[in-house]
C-alpha cells in the first residue's frame, strides 16, 4: 500500500509541472511576422522569426522618421522541457538577458513569469484575434500592482 501512495504522488507531481517538447513549440509559429503600433513617438515594431524547431527571436524596434532605435531582443527557447522567453532591454537590467518561464499556454494566450524580477514579472502574449497581437506586462512598481498594454497589428 505504502508503494503505491509513493507512485501516486510521483505521478501527481508530474502534471503539476509543464513537461514542454518541440511539438508544443509549434504553437508560437503565429508570432512570425512583423507586428506594428503607433506610439507617441512614432511606430515601434516587433519582429519575430524562426531560427529552428525550438527557438524563435525577435527584436523590437522604434521608428520616428528617418530613425531607427533598437530596444530590445528576445530568444523564446524550449530549454530542458520548459520554455523560457528570455528578453534584453536596451538601457535595463545593465542590458544583461531576463528569463521569465512559460507557466501557461492556452487558446492562443502564452503567460511568461519570473516573480524575482522587478517589473514586469509577468508578459502575456494574446494572440487570439487574427492578426492582432496584444501584448502585457505586468508587476508590482513601489507596491502597486501595474499593468500596461501594448496592442499589435501583423503587417507582413
Amino acid at each position: 500500500m505504502y508503494k503505491v501512495q509513493i507512485i501516486i504522488f510521483l505521478l501527481s507531481t508530474q502534471v503539476a509541472y509543464a513537461q514542454y517538447q518541440t511539438s508544443d513549440f509549434e504553437n508560437f509559429n503565429a508570432l512570425q511576422g512583423v507586428w506594428e503600433r503607433e506610439t507617441k513617438k512614432g511606430k515601434s515594431q516587433e519582429i519575430w522569426e524562426i531560427v529552428d524547431k525550438s527557438t524563435f527571436k525577435s527584436k523590437t524596434i522604434n521608428i520616428n522618421g528617418m530613425d531607427t532605435v533598437l530596444s530590445e531582443t528576445v530568444i523564446l527557447q524550449l530549454k530542458e522541457n520548459e520554455i523560457f522567453y528570455t528578453v534584453t532591454t536596451i538601457g535595463q537590467n545593465n542590458e544583461k538577458p531576463v528569463a521569465f518561464k512559460l507557466i501557461s499556454n492556452a487558446n492562443d494566450r502564452f503567460t511568461f513569469e519570473n516573480k524575482t524580477h522587478d517589473f514586469p514579472s509577468r508578459i502575456i502574449y494574446d494572440l487570439a484575434e487574427k492578426n492582432k497581437l496584444n501584448a502585457v506586462i505586468e508587476g508590482e512598481i513601489n507596491g502597486v500592482e501595474r499593468k500596461i498594454n501594448f496592442n499589435f497589428f501583423k503587417i507582413k
